[in-house]
């Protein structure tokens, strides 16, 4: 979250002083033209590897060995924190995780694993709109993960014995 902070931030002051840094020189950009493409999204770009941040997802570094176990623990902690993040944006408590478990296999470029993670939530206050009454729930979430020497991709969807051709979005460059 600091590092999002920072980027609106640094996003924002490069905005307001774009046409304050500019010169006489006729070489140089007028005020009107910009020496510094405009930023379209959320996006964080590294050399050839752009990550989707809009995913809210914990700061995720890309494993110097892409294997099928590292896979599996990336693909549990980052599910995870993904899902309790989810849980509490939507307003259930978390009391703990009731499991999150990763199955992988093998890539060309590195590993897939496919993760399973199930919370113990129970319904806040304000989203039940009653105080007196709490709901208990086991909440559910399941994605893949594709782990290469140079990135991470996540896509949430689940089912299937192998790697979705859909719905990927890169989390961390190397």
């Amino acid at each position: 979250m600091q590092r999002r902070a920072l980027l609106a931030t640094l996003a924002a002051t490069t905005t307001a002083t774009a046409g304050c840094v500019g010169t006489l020189d006729s070489a140089q950009p007028t005020d009107t033209e910009s020496s510094t493409p405009a930023s379209t999204s959320a996006d964080t770009t590294t050399a050839t590897c752009t990550v989707d941040d809009s995913l809210g997802l914990v700061d995720v570094e890309v494993p110097g060995d892409p294997t099928e176990a590292a896979a599996r623990d990336l693909a549990e902690f980052v599910e995870e924190a993904y899902a309790r993040d989810r849980a509490e944006a939507d307003g259930w408590n978390v009391q703990g995780v009731d499991y999150a478990t990763a199955e992988s296999q093998p890539a060309d470029d590195g590993a897939y694993a496919s993760v399973e993670v199930s919370l113990d939530a129970s319904e806040s206050a304000e989203r039940a709109g009653d105080s007196e009454t709490t709901v208990l729930a086991d909440l559910y979430y399941a994605a893949w993960y594709h782990v290469t020497a140079t990135r991470v991709e996540r896509s949430a969807a689940d089912g299937g014995e192998d790697p979705p051709d859909y719905g990927w979005a890169t989390i961390a460059c190397a």
